[in-house]
């Protein structure tokens, strides 16, 4: 194995689980390259993944039987409860943000987000945040509210919470892509990029629902 694969696989878990999962599927092993040449647009059988910057990665796979070559991203998940963590985090974060001087710049707003995010967390064992009983004591003298989190939670959800507040969202993956020519079609379901050896491609690419999309719009006009 390569020494900056096994680094990659060491800084990104979920990397390692994809793999995993496209290796038990299609019985196809990924090829881990620093980067893409061009004499991959005249193979017929492609498996490559490269790095976009951590935590991101793009993998692109395709066989004469798919008749295509798919674009895949490859970022952190959210399972339900970091989900749920990570919509109270936002609540606090938004919150918390009204009583700070508004950032000059994207540096200082990155600076602001994660002093609010710390201030937002209990690094530890994770655990639950729904049903959490209030004592007499914390009502007469309330307690800063913080959700816990494990250190692997708050890998995935600082990610996901700069992505969306600083970055692209949704299209983060593929707006880090060196080899990004064009995005050619936003919709619900299809996203198309033009790319700089694979020409058009279709993405895996979501905003969910129209309700996503609109949210996404909205966010990219502020």
């Amino acid at each position: 194995m390569e020494p900056e694969y096994q680094k990659a696989l060491q800084r990104n878990p979920h990397l390692g689980t994809y793999i995993k999962d496209f290796v038990n599927r299609t019985g196809h092993q990924p090829e881990f390259v620093a980067g893409l040449s061009k004499e991959l647009q005249d193979e017929e059988y492609v498996n490559v993944i490269f790095p976009v910057g951590d935590p991101v990665f793009i993998h692109i796979y395709g066989t004469p039987e798919m008749g295509e070559i798919g674009y895949y991203s490859i970022e952190p998940l959210l399972n339900d409860l970091e989900k749920k963590k990570y919509d109270a985090i936002m609540d606090l974060i938004l919150e918390r943000s009204a009583n700070e001087p508004v950032p000059k710049d994207e540096e200082e707003l990155k600076e602001l987000i994660v002093k609010l995010l710390n201030s937002a967390i209990n690094v530890g064992a994770g655990g639950q945040i729904d049903g959490e009983k209030v004592n007499i004591i914390e009502k007469i003298l309330p307690k800063i509210k913080t959700i816990p989190v494990t250190q692997q939670e708050l890998n995935n959800l600082q990610y996901h919470i700069e992505r969306n507040i600083i970055g692209s969202g949704p299209l983060e993956p593929i707006i880090r892509d060196p080899y990004l020519e064009d995005i050619h079609s936003i919709g619900i379901v299809g996203i198309f990029i033009v790319h700089k050896i694979f020409g058009m491609m279709k993405t895996d690419l979501s905003f969910g629902d129209e309700a996503g999309l609109d949210q996404w719009l909205r966010s990219m006009s502020e």
